[in-house]
């Protein structure tokens, strides 16, 4: 397990240290860590896909953004910096193919770059943009399952993207939406509010009233689609406003869902996700607003 960590020698001021560190998945413990110089690290709210393993988990990706942008490739066997990968006007990793990764350009491109078994790249190959992202803008978090991903748009689009050669390769988007929703203001948004079950099912947060500028907003209901015959399968309404959720990761999976109680406090809510029935409210353990929720290895 590992994370992209920041250091100042004098606390919020001084000399600034990148680093990735190492923990042991067993006990939480930090075991190792990899400087990472220039002081390039992304630095912001919780992002998941600001940091990926690719290479049966030898190397681990790390998106730098300051303000150019690029990606550290480390090989964790060596606990050192493999190589240094450009990626001008595109963002963030999404591991493609055997040994590679893919990042979203602000076009609605993907550029995919493959490393070889040094970590270092060899092929790279910048699509066409997928859709008018000026019109439809783009949503930078997807659902995946099995090197497939779902990325939605602002409008309720989605666009399926297959990751699993070498190249990125966009597919035809489909609506998350029918005239009635359209007409109900019904929007998907939030922080991570989407994610895939072990039988790839999506479940994204939607909130009403929406429009362009909504993206951020909490959702009220959790609505299931089967990416096969792009159709909504059920709605589930949420005990409370969520920014975020995910699915545990067995046949049988929780919905857990981040968000706030109507006196603003933090709650995490456990859901039966295949029934939808609310099980139970978690609170009162934490003096921060967590964003996103991780599955337990």
């Amino acid at each position: 397990m590992c994370s992209s960590d920041l250091f100042h020698s004098r606390g919020q001021r001084g000399d600034r240290t990148d680093v990735l560190t190492i923990y042991s998945q067993s006990t939480l413990a930090p075991v190792g860590e990899v400087v990472m110089p220039g002081g390039k690290r992304f630095n912001g709210l919780p992002e998941p896909h600001a940091v990926q393993l690719v290479g049966d988990d030898r190397f681990l990706l790390s998106f730098n953004f300051n303000p150019g942008t690029s990606v550290w490739v480390v090989d964790l066997d060596s606990r050192s910096i493999a190589a240094e990968v450009p990626t001008p006007g595109c963002a963030l990793v999404y591991p493609t193919g055997k040994r590679g990764f893919s990042s979203l350009c602000a076009d609605g491109a993907f550029l995919s770059v493959q490393l070889d078994e040094n970590g270092k790249p060899v092929k790279d190959v910048r699509g066409k943009p997928a859709l008018n992202v000026d019109a439809d803008p783009l949503f930078e978090k997807p659902a995946s399952h099995e090197g497939m991903s779902w990325f939605p748009t602002y409008g309720g689009q989605v666009l399926p993207v297959d990751f699993r050669g070498d190249v990125a390769k966009p597919g035809k988007p489909w609506s998350l939406l029918d005239a009635a929703d359209r007409a109900a203001g019904w929007r998907p948004g939030g922080w991570q509010f989407l994610d895939t079950d072990a039988a790839g099912k999506i479940y994204l947060l939607f909130h009403t009233g929406g429009e362009k500028a909504s993206h951020q907003d909490s959702g009220i209901e959790a609505w299931v689609f089967d990416p096969k015959t792009k159709k909504r399968e059920r709605r589930i309404t949420l005990k409370h406003p969520a920014m975020s959720l995910m699915l545990t990761p067995d046949d049988k999976p929780l919905m857990v869902t981040v968000g706030n109680t109507e006196t603003g406090a933090f709650v995490l809510d456990v859901y039966d996700a295949k029934s939808g029935e609310w099980l139970r409210s978690l609170a009162d353990f934490s003096a921060e607003t967590t964003f996103v929720v991780y599955p337990a290895p």
